[in-house]
Formats: structure tokens, C-alpha cells, sequence
């Protein structure tokens, strides 16, 4: 009879721990995964995280909110997605150290620089234009990676194991971004070697 009960308790503990894995209240992927595509798909792969935290957050935390429309206009709650990561943080007991505003302010910025820097507001020049836009794409990739580890450690899996393999979609999301990218740096050292300001041409 207790070993009965024993194997019923066990069962009913397995069936538990998988419905609470199931239940997870934001979108976990691995740091790497989401660091390459996002910075291929020049950041709609991170709003398609975003997107997806906020789902969960509506499913599993109660919040009663539109996924959609908090992914169209990001910038305006970006912040309170992080401040609800860092509430989950604090009462699981983590420490963990971090600055959910310094994230959010630095992800605003760099991606709302590459605008300018696209139309010459800052340097006409291609060569720099386009090592302006690689680089301020790497901070704002690692900005959107910062976050996500905060994340994925607030669910208790800080490297994202669970979604760590690149899936067909993920790399027709990147096809557009590994032509473009590269073609942006060949223009760039073509025009930068030969002298020519490809920009006023």
C-alpha cells in the first residue's frame, strides 16, 4: 500500500515539475541564439522575444495586457518588463546585479541612432557610416543579450539551454541580414581603399 502511494506521490511530482516548466512567466533562448539573429534580423528578433515574454506574462502572471501592441511600441515598455524580471529575481532570491534603466536607455539609444547615422546626419561618409552602424548593432546586440540573461536567469536557466538550437526559421529571418551585412562592409573597404565617397556618387 505505501509503495503504492510512493509511486502515485513520485507520478503527481514528475506531472508537477513539467506543468511548472511549461509555466514560465518569460521567454527563455540561449544567449548565443539570440545575440546572432538578432543582430541578422537587425533587432526583430528581439521583439519577437519581447512579444513573446508579454504573452507569457498575460498567460502565466495574470497581466492584463495586449502582447502585440507592447511589441509595436517597445521602447515604451521595455522598461517594465525588466522591472517585473527583476520583482520575479528578488522573490526567487537571486542575486543578481544589474540595471534594468542603464538596459533600457541603452537599447533606446542604439536603436534609434542607426536612423541618423543612415542619413548622413553625422558623416556623409560611407566607410564611417557603415562602421557606425556595426558598431552601435553590436551594443545594441549586447544590450538585448544583457537583458535576456537576466531573463533566462529569473527562470532558472541562465544559458537558455531549453531554446539554444537555430531552427529553419531562424535562418530565413537572418537570410536578409547575411547579404546585407557583409555587402555593407565590401562597399565600405572598396570605397574606403580606392579613395571613392560612394555616399555623393
Amino acid at each position: 500500500m505505501s509503495r503504492s502511494l510512493t509511486q502515485e506521490w513520485f507520478v503527481m511530482s514528475e506531472q508537477e515539475q513539467l506543468q511548472n516548466a511549461d509555466q514560465k512567466q518569460f521567454f527563455v533562448v540561449s544567449l548565443r541564439k539570440v545575440a546572432v539573429v538578432s543582430f541578422f534580423t537587425f533587432g526583430w528578433y528581439w521583439l519577437y522575444c519581447f512579444y513573446r515574454s508579454w504573452v507569457l506574462q498575460r498567460k502565466y502572471a495574470g497581466a492584463r495586457v495586449l502582447p502585440i501592441l507592447r511589441a509595436l511600441f517597445a521602447v515604451f515598455f521595455v522598461y517594465a518588463l525588466l522591472k517585473r524580471v527583476g520583482n520575479k529575481l528578488r522573490q526567487s532570491g537571486c542575486m543578481y546585479r544589474w540595471s534594468p534603466f542603464a538596459l533600457t536607455v541603452g537599447l533606446i539609444v542604439t536603436a534609434v541612432l542607426p536612423v541618423y547615422v543612415t542619413h548622413g546626419i553625422v558623416n556623409p561618409n560611407l566607410p564611417v557610416v557603415v562602421f557606425l552602424q556595426v558598431l552601435l548593432a553590436a551594443m545594441n546586440t549586447w544590450c538585448v543579450v544583457s537583458m535576456q540573461k537576466a531573463i533566462n536567469s529569473s527562470e532558472g536557466d541562465v544559458s537558455g539551454k531549453v531554446n539554444s538550437n537555430f531552427t529553419v526559421a531562424n535562418w530565413l529571418w537572418m537570410a536578409c541580414g547575411l547579404l546585407v551585412w557583409p555587402s555593407m562592409v565590401m562597399l565600405a573597404l572598396l570605397a574606403f581603399l580606392m579613395g571613392i565617397d560612394l555616399v555623393t556618387i
